[in-house]
């Protein structure tokens, strides 16, 4: 019953955000291409907590409700991120392409990584509270965090502007 609730949430929340990157980015192939980038980093997330959990919390796994919160969380901030750095580009793309990325890992870059920092730290101060629930799901956000911010932000998200730069205008 939760896998079901889980899958007709995640296609809600992703049909609404993607509608709404549309209409923000003005371009399908980019924001199904920033949709894309989020639900990997979820899916990698989940897969690595789900491996911390066993392997060094010697726990069974995540419990039912970690992936769902997670879920919501990480697409989120990642989504929010992702809109944040996609603006800056458009506006140094100016520069060129390759300028333009340059400028916007520099300008954008320092926020990002800010911004992570502090909610990682707010979300991992719920490990610390002993309640299983609370401690996978500050385990997931940070790690989903960083993940997006060094793999996504540093990698993905340069690329996959990269490459569609010339359809963003």
């Amino acid at each position: 019953l939760s896998q079901q609730d889980f899958g007709r949430t995640a296609l809600l929340v992703l049909t609404v955000i993607g509608i709404m990157l549309i209409l923000l980015l003005r371009s399908v192939p980019a924001a199904l291409y920033l949709l894309g980038v989020v639900t990997l980093n979820y899916f990698a997330t989940i897969r690595l907590a789900h491996w911390l959990s066993v392997t060094v919390m010697h726990a069974g796994g995540l419990s039912w409700s970690t992936p769902f919160f997670s879920f919501l969380l990480l697409v989120a901030l990642g989504v929010d991120y992702l809109i944040f750095y996609t603006s800056r580009f458009r506006e140094e793309e100016r520069l060129g392409v390759h300028a333009g990325l340059v400028e916007t890992a520099r300008m954008a870059g320092p926020v990002v990584l800010s911004a992570a920092a502090i909610m990682a730290g707010t979300f991992g101060s719920m490990m610390a509270t002993g309640v299983a629930s609370l401690v996978e799901i500050g385990v997931v956000v940070v790690v989903g965090l960083a993940l997006d911010t060094f793999v996504v932000m540093g990698l993905l998200a340069p690329a996959g502007l990269a490459l569609l730069a010339p359809i963003l205008h």
